[in-house]
Order: C-alpha cells, then structure tokens, then sequence
C-alpha cells in the first residue's frame, strides 16, 4: 500500500538533539530543495496498489537513502549507518526531527531500487532539462543587459530554428560477475541441478534417490580447472564430460517431475529449471558446431541477463553487462537515450536522440559531436535534412592543397579540432561515471535493480553538476554580487 504523505518538513521547524539551526548551504539540504517531491510521487504512486496491505516508504525517503548511498560510495549497511548518525541526511530522507533509531533495515535498499525503476528516469529528464531551461534564460537576460535594451535579430523566443549542442556516445556498463566460461558456467548449473534432484527427492521420500555422480564430475572439473596449458582438445573433452553429467541430470528431473500431479516448484526453482535447460541447449548446441559465439547466449547463472558487449578496448575484446547510449548537451546535463542488454550498433542511436532532443527542448540542435561509427550516409542524410552539422569529414575526396584552397582546408582542420575537442565532453562524463561512481563495476545482481543503478548514477552527476554551478554562485554572494544572491534562489524556484 502507498499513501502519500500529507506533510513535507519544514526546514525552519525541523528538531534538532542539540539546538541551534541547520545550515541552509549543507548539500543534502540543497539536495532536498532541487528535487521535485510533489511531481516524482505520483509516478512513483503507480506501482502500488492504494489501501492494500503494509504502508511502504515515500519516494522522499527510498530516493534519499539511493543519493546517499550513491553519492558516499557506501554499502547498503553503511548507508544506513550514516543516516542513523546524520542530522541532514534525515532531513533529505524527509524525516520531522532526528532519530537515534535505525530508520530502516539495510535490504529495504533492494526493495527502494526495484521501485524506482520507473521513477529515476524520468526525474532525471525534469531535472535536466529545468536546469537547462533555466540557464538559456538566464543567458538570454545576461544578454540583454549587455547589448543595453538593443533588439536581438537572430533569436526571437519562439524556440523556431536550431540552437544548442549535443555530443553523444555509447558504451559498455560491466557487471560484477566471475570472467565468462563454458566450462565453468556448465559446472554452476550442474551444480545447481543436483541441488534441485536433492529438494524433490525429499518432496518423494518413497522414491528412490537418483545416482548423480558429482564427486566425479566435480573432480573431473577441478582436474581441467588445474591445467596449466588447456589446449583446443583439452577444452572440449573437458565440456563434452560436463555435458553428459548434466544431461543426466536433466533427465532424472523430468521423470521426478511426472510422479507430482501439480508441481512442487517454487517461483525461484521453476526459473532455475528453465535456466538450466536453456543453458543445456546453448551448449550442447555450441559443443556440436565447435563453436565459442551464440546469440543471445548466456553467461552467468546467477544473471542470465548478462551479455557479452564487444569494445575492443586494450584491456579486453568484450566486456560483460549492459550497453547504454548517452546524450551530453552544451550544460552539461546527461541523458540517458537507451539502455539495454542486448548487444546493438549505437550508430543507431543519431535519430531519436536527435528527436529525444527536440521532444525535450523544443528544437533540434545546432551541431551534433560524435565519433566515426555515427558519420553514416543515412545520418549525414538525416542531419542535412533538419539543418544540423554533423562533426564528421566530408564524403569525396578531399581539397587539393593549392594556393587557392588553402585558406579553406585551415578552416576545415580547425573546425574539426574544436569538434573533436567539444566531443571529450562525453569521455569525461564516462570517466566520471566509472571512476567516481559505479559504471565500471555494477554490483546488483538483477536486471531491473542494476538498471536503476545506471539510472541513478545518471541523476547524480546531474545534480552533481548544479550543486558546483551553485558553490559558484555562492562564492559571488560572499564577494558582495547580489546578483548571486538572487541567481541562487531563482535556481531553486526553477528546479
């Protein structure tokens, strides 16, 4: 059941253990104040049903512990040890007054990223593009003081004709699993299917117990697992053994399963059985073709969702986990465009993050900055026909170095350092986002809660981004600048 809470705190009227007045600068206070409450809670009130069971926690309070825990780099323990601690951290969370108790119990975490799917996302677009809008009109005003009440010719407010920049890119978002092998992925749900032979021999105690030989298919693994030198024949005598083991197993399974009228499996067992089935087929079907590449081929047991993304990097060919598609605007603001397992061609992508753009600000952009697998004919044909300049070299040959052309082929060169310059713009979000953050080693273990996390660390550096924009402001506060002063507010009043 969710029902909404009738009452935001109060920052004046917030209760303190020792007196005094919290600070109106801390982050998380300006965190509380930038965020959207009212709007997030009615998507976030979808996925509930209403005067139904055990009240849950309000998206103020499950998005709070999620920033936290994003922004500390903590375990999903600590974090919720840092909020028992912190007066402001309980504010964020939309608390009346600290507590010294524990607020919730560390795998509500779980449960908060799961609901939330839906919800980041989209308060990541509203944050975005607020602060986005706010900047252009605070651009615009800074440009009408300057030219002192003189008529701007070229932009008349109506959002007609193409204006701004986006740099887009894609890449690959890893997850926490064991490096993939067929070996090793065969031997987990050999495993696994022993452990379920073992729950329906006691759901039939007058049935006699299968003989699964897992000593020996464990020790044949571990004998392939200890070869220094795995040749082409070792490694596939080697799966041919595991495959026969399990095959076995399957086998005892479906006649275990036809003695029940109704199945005794749980949820969890039905979708490991299918699991192993599947992961049977995939490999028996490889072991016939000796072939190493499957389509939609799984990799980890444990996350079957898992897919091997090509890259090409120095560090490896492949990288395991999701492909996302992100779009960087002339703010700095971050979008994520699209987001899946499955592998994909992010060249792709150019049209309807060109249109997500539209859709977003009302007009497409002036110059889109991307890498060579986005200059394609069909998207230099696209970009042409609604007026936008690609960052790519243009098809045919090239000038002839003449004295005549070669005031253009310098124009041509610069253009195309700044363009290449504009683009690292993305490289750095990357690199924000996996070195500071968790897109370099995604930790959840289910589909939907580790694309929440992507997400989440996607709203994050946004409000990363304003709360710097903000320090700044305030630094010309402090200096005597009222136009600080109300620049800071105006801020939060847009947001």
């Amino acid at each position: 059941m969710y029902k909404p809470d009738d009452r935001s705190p109060e920052f004046e009227a917030f209760s303190r253990p020792f007196g005094g007045q919290l600070d109106l600068r801390n982050r998380w206070v300006v965190i509380a104040e930038l965020i959207p409450w009212d709007e997030i809670e009615r998507e976030y009130a979808k996925g509930f049903q209403f005067y139904k069971g055990r009240r849950a926690k309000s998206v103020r309070f499950a998005l709070g512990a999620l920033i936290i825990k994003e922004k500390t780099k903590l375990s999903d323990e600590e974090t919720g040890a840092h909020i028992q601690e912190n007066v402001y951290m309980q504010y964020l969370l939309g608390q009346k007054e600290f507590t010294r108790r524990r607020l919730f119990e560390p795998s509500m975490m779980v449960h908060f990223r799961k609901r939330l799917g839906h919800v980041i996302p989209v308060l990541n677009e509203k944050l975005a593009v607020a602060y986005s809008k706010y900047l252009e009109e605070l651009a615009k005003l800074e440009e009408e003081e300057a030219r002192k009440n003189k008529k701007d010719d070229d932009q008349d407010g109506s959002g007609s004709g193409n204006r701004g920049k986006l740099v887009i890119d894609a890449t690959a978002v890893p997850q926490d699993i064991r490096h993939p092998n067929d070996l090793g992925l065969l031997d987990d749900t050999r495993r696994k299917s022993e452990e379920l032979i073992d729950f329906l021999y006691l759901e039939l105690p007058d049935c006699q117990k299968p003989r699964t030989y897992r000593r020996k298919a464990r020790q044949a693994y571990m004998r392939f697992v200890k070869q220094k030198k795995k040749t082409a024949d070792l490694i596939r005598t080697a799966r041919g053994k595991q495959l026969r083991y399990l095959k076995r197993n399957i086998r005892y399974i479906k006649e275990m399963l036809g003695y029940f009228e109704n199945s005794p499996l749980t949820e969890d067992w039905k979708r490991d059985w299918e699991l192993i089935q599947k992961i049977y087929e995939q490999q028996l079907e490889l072991h016939r073709k000796k072939s190493l590449s499957l389509s939609g081929k799984i990799l980890s047991f444990t996350q079957p969702h898992v897919r091997a993304i090509a890259r090409g990097k120095a560090k490896g060919n492949f990288e395991f986990g999701a492909k996302m598609s992100l779009g960087v605007n002339e703010h700095g603001m971050v979008f994520v465009d699209r987001l899946q397992w499955e592998p994909y061609n992010e060249c792709e992508d150019l049209k309807s993050q060109c249109e997500a753009y539209q859709r977003r600000f009302g007009r497409y952009p002036e110059s889109v900055h991307a890498d060579k697998i986005y200059w394609t004919r069909e998207n230099r044909q696209y970009c042409k026909d609604h007026g936008i300049r690609l960052s790519a070299v243009a098809l045919g040959r090239p000038l002839e170095d003449t004295e005549e052309n070669r005031p253009m082929i310098r124009k041509l060169r610069k253009q195309l350092r700044e363009d290449n310059a504009y683009r690292q713009r993305i490289e750095g979000k990357f690199g924000i986002g996996k070195r500071k953050y968790a897109w370099d080693c995604v930790k959840e273990k289910l589909a939907e809660t580790s694309m929440t996390k992507i997400h989440l660390v996607s709203l994050v550096m946004n409000i990363d981004k304003i709360l710097r924009d903000l320090i700044f402001v305030l630094i010309e506060m402090l200096s005597g600048n009222q136009s600080g002063l109300r620049s800071r507010h105006s801020v939060q009043a847009a947001l």
